[in-house]
C-alpha cells in the first residue's frame, strides 16, 4: 500500500494558507478599543525610536508599510525575539513590544 506522501511544496503551501489566514483576523490583545488606540499611538513612538531607522523600505530592509502589509504579529514577534545579523536586540519592556506589534498589526 503506497502513503501519501507530504512534500516540501506541501507544507510551504499550507504555512502560507495559515500565515494568510492568521493576518485576515487580528490578534485578539485582549484590550478594548480605547485601548488599542493608545497602544497603536504607543507603538508608533517605539518604532520611530528603536526601528525607523534602518525599517525605511530601503535596500533589503522592509519599511513600515512593508511590515504592516507582509508580517503577521506572529512573525514580527519571533524576529524580535531571535533578531537576524545584523538587527540590534529590541531592549523595550514587554508593554513597548505589544505596543509595537498591536501598532504594525494595525490594531
Amino acid at each position: 500500500m503506497n502513503k501519501p506522501r507530504v512534500t516540501a511544496a506541501a507544507v510551504a503551501v499550507a504555512l502560507a494558507v495559515a500565515a494568510s489566514l492568521w493576518t485576515l483576523r487580528p490578534p485578539d490583545w485582549g484590550l478594548s478599543e480605547e485601548e488599542i488606540v493608545a497602544a497603536e499611538r504607543r507603538g508608533r513612538q517605539v518604532f520611530l525610536a528603536n526601528c525607523a531607522n534602518c525599517h525605511r523600505g530601503e535596500a533589503d530592509i522592509p519599511g513600515q508599510d512593508e511590515l504592516r502589509a507582509d508580517y503577521s504579529s506572529r512573525e514580527i514577534a519571533a524576529v524580535l525575539a531571535t533578531p537576524p545579523a545584523g538587527m540590534p536586540p529590541f531592549a523595550g519592556s514587554a508593554a513597548e513590544r505589544r505596543d509595537l506589534l498591536v501598532f504594525l498589526n494595525g490594531g
